[in-house]
């Protein structure tokens, strides 16, 4: 149960920062000066709202999975050391930039936030796939057991 909840959320993150990084973060290009720091203001409190407790919520159960998994711990261990990068980058890049932009329009910290985002989405996207490989085996362990 506790994979298929980490793998759940997971695939909610990693769907989310693809959007951002696709859609969402490029689309600050295109706000007009004169507008952009209110709206990264909020911008960053509403994402906070929902993009903080689902991070919350995807650790705790992460390092409840490698806990409790025993068959497949290195696994489990690798998803969590992703994690973890995720994180770093977050309050060392991400957070960082974001409260630059609150503070100024500025296109080259954007440029900075779209690149530096990449670390992210491919770290959740790989971790999204080894939780995969992790249920996939869990699923055909239990249809053998048919």
């Amino acid at each position: 149960m506790i994979l298929l909840l980490t793998f759940t959320l997971t695939a909610v993150m990693t769907g989310i920062i693809w959007f951002v990084q696709i859609n969402h973060y490029p689309l600050f290009l295109k706000i007009g000066k004169a507008e952009f720091i209110s709206y990264e203001k909020e911008h960053t409190r509403l994402a906070g709202l929902l993009i903080a407790p689902l991070m919350l919520i995807e650790l705790a159960l992460s390092v409840l999975l490698v806990f409790n998994e025993t068959k497949q711990h290195t696994l489990a261990v690798s998803a969590l050391a992703l994690l973890i990068v995720i994180w770093a980058s977050t309050f060392a890049g991400q957070v960082p930039l974001h409260q630059k932009l609150i503070a100024e329009y500025n296109k080259k910290f954007i440029q900075q936030l779209i690149r530096t985002n990449w670390l992210r989405t491919v770290f959740w996207t790989v971790r999204l796939l080894i939780l995969g490989s992790m249920l996939g085996s869990v699923m055909l362990s239990a249809a053998k057991h048919l």
